[in-house]
């Protein structure tokens, strides 16, 4: 990206580039735009919110971030009492038809399974025969599982113990959640030896998401998210966050 400075056109590198836009104008000067975000993780020390401040920032508005249960921030968005979603896969658009993913994916994640025994892995259908277990408002697994056997939990945590305990095949979760739980439950006490990484059942990719009374909007975030995402700014948020959640 450029940008005038002394009358000059300067290409700015990523981190440059993050604290120019953050630096521009005032927060307090600039209306607000409010999206919802998952309330698991600790969004003051993510990466990729300070990047997405920037990015709303770019284009005329101030972001606050409101961490909340899954289903109810997406339900909140949907119906236009907040602005949009922080980012979610962009499949949970055909449920909350409202909601417009801005084209250009913020990220990746790989969704692993995890149990006791090898079991074979290829797919979702070769889950099929197997109790699941899945963290409550996962929507992305929620589709790809739709006429499983399938168990849910509000935490991580609670899925491995059910595994431990018998009462599930298989824990299919997102590498992140599945790393950050692993590590409280052994900081815990919890024997987890015996769990074993099936390995990975699908790719997902995260979008930031507008409500669609923004829609003359999402041009505008694309085009800097575009940007960004040419210089590698967009790949080295999403890894630092990425690294960042594992963090005990």
């Amino acid at each position: 990206m450029t940008t005038e400075v002394g009358g000059c056109r300067v290409l700015l590198g990523s981190f440059a580039l993050v604290m120019l836009l953050l630096g521009n104008v005032g927060a307090d000067e600039l209306p607000r735009m409010t999206l919802s975000s998952t309330d698991n993780v600790d969004h003051d020390a993510l990466e990729i919110n300070r990047l997405m401040t920037a990015v709303y920032r770019q284009v005329g508005y101030s972001l606050l971030i409101m961490p909340m249960p899954s289903k109810r921030g997406l339900v909140m968005a949907n119906s236009g009492e907040l602005d949009g979603e922080l980012y979610r896969v962009k499949s949970i658009d055909t449920e909350f038809t409202n909601l417009i993913a801005v084209p250009t994916a913020l990220g990746s994640m790989q969704i692993q399974g995890f149990a006791l025994r090898p079991l074979p892995l290829d797919g979702w259908a070769s889950l099929a025969n197997y109790r699941l277990g899945a963290v409550l408002g996962s929507k992305f697994i929620e589709y790809r599982t739709a006429g499983m056997q399938i168990n849910y939990a509000s935490k991580p945590e609670q899925l491995f113990l059910m595994l431990k305990a018998g009462r599930i095949d298989v824990v299919v979760m997102d590498e992140v959640q599945a790393d950050m739980a692993l590590q409280r439950l052994e900081s815990n006490g919890e024997l987890l030896a015996s769990i074993i990484r099936l390995g990975v059942v699908d790719k997902v990719e995260y979008h930031t998401f507008l409500h669609r009374k923004h829609a003359a909007l999402l041009p505008e975030v694309d085009q800097v998210l575009r940007e960004m995402d040419s210089q590698g700014v967009l790949k080295r948020a999403w890894k630092a966050t990425l690294d960042g959640e594992r963090q005990p």
